[in-house]
């Protein structure tokens, strides 16, 4: 690396002191070339990493009041990554050239490893003595974040514009492609939790800025117009289901406010192999108030008597023995004391590769029935029912034929099993 300047101080013999002239001509160059990855190190990035070869070659002249800046910085082969939300940028290419007002954006683009692209256009301005910025961000498909948690692709279209001295806005629209968002299980309890801290450079990742810190930083006032149509997946503890909205950002970075609301598109809640369809009347809402606290149009009850009656259609003194185990297994799973929602059955379905395994009771108290299937297609389910009473087996179709019209067909080895074809309409009101 090589450094020189040539700048204009001047020195006060009445009052001792030092001040640089605004005015005065300067003179000013930076050359070096090599890997980022030291580099960076150096700088208090946190939780985020950039490699790749970086050169620059710049020249200043003019004044402070009115620099001229000649030469370029440049990024080659490069790659950024975020270790919190795993946002990763490959390819990436950046070329920064000096101009008669300060910097500008010639190239900036870069991928996320698959179909995804990302570029910037724009520039830092130096002139007027007050430094600002106009840069403009586009994403096509791209994967925002990669969290085993949370994953999704966007197109975005952003603006951020204004004096580094005062404050930036961030304007603009996000769509959305693809999100899966799981929900995981707690930890059971007893469990011991450990205060983890992961460090870089001597610098704890990800740590809450100290007190003060958060308002001395430069504002950052947002303006941003979220749009999920669809593909809004939420799953995990019983839960598939694709959600839908419509959400505003305001506010400022460390404090957004967020206004809008999602609802279901469609899905279910899975115990016990019964299957409860969403409603699309519910839904999640976000009121734009300070703090990140939605209002949940969801209601759930668990006492065992209303329990019983959900899940098998009968109170408790009817139900069979295999039913009780049931219910009270799934009382304690709803109680949230087991820390998640897989049950014994829903482990053997997923160790089989199974879309739906159900044990239920028989004609007879002390009979049980097993029923186990896959899904041949969105609208064709194929199953096999087996009961403990001998020539119960028993294979069934179900085809999703429009709008609540199902056709299911029956065939089983004894003559007088439940065997035939009929048609179904169900009406949700």
């Amino acid at each position: 690396m090589r450094l020189s300047a040539k700048l204009p101080l001047r020195l006060s013999l009445a009052e001792p002191a030092a001040a640089l002239s605004r005015t005065a001509p300067i003179e000013a160059a930076l050359e070096w070339s090599g890997a980022l990855g030291p580099l960076i190190d150096l700088a208090p990035v946190g939780e985020q990493r950039i490699t790749g070869q970086g050169s620059i070659d710049l020249a200043v002249a003019g004044s402070l009041e009115q620099p001229q800046i000649g030469g370029s910085l440049r990024i080659d082969k490069g790659r950024y990554e975020n270790l919190l939300t795993a946002t990763v940028v490959q390819d990436l290419t950046l070329v920064l050239e000096g101009s008669n007002r300060g910097l500008v954006i010639r190239e900036a683009s870069g991928n996320d490893g698959e179909q995804g692209r990302i570029g910037l256009t724009g520039g830092i301005d130096l002139a007027g003595g007050a430094p600002s910025l106009q840069i403009d961000l586009k994403a096509e498909d791209f994967a925002l974040l990669r969290r085993d948690d949370l994953y999704a692709r966007m197109d975005l279209a952003l603006s951020a514009a204004g004096a580094l001295s005062q404050a930036i806005a961030v304007t603009g629209s996000i769509v959305n492609r693809e999100i899966r968002a799981s929900i995981q299980p707690d930890l059971p309890p007893g469990a011991a939790e450990l205060e983890v801290e992961l460090r870089r450079g001597g610098r704890v990742i990800g740590a809450k800025p100290a007190a003060g810190e958060e308002d001395a930083a430069l504002p950052v006032f947002l303006d941003i117009a979220v749009d999920l149509p669809r593909r809004v997946y939420v799953e995990g503890l019983g839960l598939a289901s694709e959600w839908g909205g419509k959400l505003l950002v305001r506010g400022t970075s460390a404090r957004p406010l967020i206004a809008g609301s999602l609802s279901p598109r469609r899905g279910f809640f899975s115990i016990f192999g019964r299957q409860f369809d969403l409603e699309a009347a519910g839904s999640v809402a976000f009121d734009g108030a300070d703090g990140l606290d939605p209002a949940l149009d969801v209601a759930a009850v668990y006492e065992a008597e209303i329990l019983s009656e959900v899940l098998f259609g009968r109170g408790t003194g009817q139900i069979a023995p295999l039913e009780a185990l049931q219910l009270a297994e799934a009382a304690v799973i709803l109680s949230g004391a087991t820390g998640g929602s897989t049950t014994t059955v829903d482990f053997l379905r997923q160790s089989l590769g199974l879309d739906v395994l159900r044990l239920e009771s028989g004609a007879e108290q002390d009979e049980a029935v097993a029923t186990a299937g896959q899904y041949l297609s969105e609208d064709i389910f194929l199953g096999l029912r087996q009961g403990t009473a001998p020539g119960s087996t028993q294979a069934t179709v179900e085809v999703d034929l429009y709008k609540g019209l199902k056709f299911e067909g029956r065939a089983g080895a004894d003559a007088e099993s439940d065997n035939g074809a009929m048609l179904r309409w169900e009406w949700n009101y």
